[in-house]
């Protein structure tokens, strides 16, 4: 199959898979939709009343009924409105910090109306289904491409992410390309690879901000090719530069801006949304949070979790088993994943932040796989063959 053709199927896959997954996902809106899609129709020119009204109807028809009832509970009669005291004022700049959803909504506003924020989750799933078919075609071939875009389609512990009217399913998206450009750089050196890893990242910087985070994917997994003594080393060192030059354009960006710095966000949590006065030392509650869920809270929540440990446990173990350098991002993105989370360890949260991992968990399954069923079949058909045969080589049965 040619690439063209590949792309080609790859998106009409992901038009029919976005709309399977849209109509059976009761959950497509969360609070967040309802801020950033008030921020997309400011940036659409509409006046503010109309910004409220039109991102309250999209959170009542699309968001979970229990939420929905909570929200307008917690109204007490009043209309919505995202009217921010002065000192919640960086509550708000946290979703202005990520204007990429938003701004690509008011883009096709225009258009489609109230259906733009459906436009985008559409595209979302679309760019996931390419960028992992297509890459996996090319870095492993077919059938580990078809497994692991069917993984991704039909996992529906990722899918309810994946078409979430917020940032979620854009940044997954985006998370797929950075991971793959990379991969593929690292297989065949060219660098086109290079200039797409680093498009990606600029764009997820902008989406979520694990964009942020994606050089250090790279750079762990040049540390692990350094101490291996592999040549690739020095390739992926020079993703992790590509990746580093946006992602510090970002931060430098943000600080230039006047958006709020590393410690002020770390207030969010422990104050409540900034509800609460800020706390004297929020990097020490942070550590101490997290060391209570790295030792008890998320081992034991996987623990309770068998399928997730299984899938996770499988994914790491075709990932290893493929014994190819290009699988070393999708090792180290998981670590990375999680270093995210702990940023922010709201439990509430938790699938949602880690759902980026699902991109490195559905390569390796798809790897095991193929490495399982197809690679080694003939050895299991000669095993099973002797084992069905008596001692004079007549067969059993």
């Amino acid at each position: 199959m040619s690439l063209n053709r590949a792309l080609l199927l790859s998106l009409v896959v992901g038009a029919a898979g976005w709309a399977t997954i849209w109509f059976s996902t009761d959950a497509r809106a969360g609070w967040d939709s309802l801020v950033y899609h008030k921020y997309a129709f400011e940036y659409a020119g509409l006046a503010p009343d109309e910004q409220d009204a039109l991102s309250w109807d999209l959170f009542t028809r699309y968001g979970p009924r229990a939420l929905v009832l909570y929200v307008t509970e917690a109204l007490d009669g009043h209309e919505w409105s995202f009217d921010l005291r002065p000192e919640q004022e960086r509550w708000g700049l946290q979703y202005r910090m990520r204007p990429a959803y938003p701004t690509l909504v008011a883009a096709a506003y225009p258009v489609l109306g109230t259906r733009a924020p459906l436009a985008i989750s559409a595209f979302a799933v679309a760019l996931f289904v390419a960028t992992t078919f297509v890459g996996l075609l090319m870095l492993a071939g077919p059938r580990a491409a078809v497994i692991a875009t069917g993984l991704g389609v039909f996992n529906v512990l990722f899918t309810q992410w994946l078409v979430a009217l917020m940032t979620d399913g854009l940044a997954i998206g985006l998370w797929a390309v950075t991971l793959t450009s990379g991969a593929l750089w690292i297989a065949r050196g060219r660098p086109v690879w290079l200039a797409a890893l680093s498009l990606a990242v600029l764009a997820l910087c902008f989406t979520r901000p694990i964009g942020v985070l994606a050089p250090a994917v790279f750079g762990l997994s040049a540390i692990v090719a350094a101490l291996a003594r592999a040549d690739e080393w020095r390739r992926f060192l020079a993703a992790a530069v590509v990746a580093a030059v946006p992602a510090l354009a970002f931060t430098a960006f943000l600080a230039v801006a006047g958006f709020p710095g590393f410690l002020d966000l770390m207030q969010d949590l422990p104050t409540g949304h900034f509800n609460a006065p800020d706390i004297a030392d929020p990097l020490g509650w942070l550590v101490a949070n997290d060391i209570q869920q790295l030792t008890t809270t998320l081992p034991f929540g996987l623990l309770a979790r068998p399928l997730v440990l299984a899938l996770l446990a499988g994914g790491i173990v075709g990932l290893l088993l493929a014994g190819r350098w290009w699988t070393v991002p999708f090792l180290a993105a998981l670590p990375v994943v999680l270093v995210a989370y702990l940023l922010q360890p709201s439990l509430s949260d938790v699938d949602r932040v880690l759902a980026p991992a699902w991109v490195s968990v559905h390569t390796g399954l798809a790897l095991l796989v193929v490495l399982g069923a197809v690679r080694w079949r003939a050895r299991v058909l000669e095993v099973a063959d002797r084992l069905t045969r008596a001692e004079d080589g007549v067969p059993l049965a």
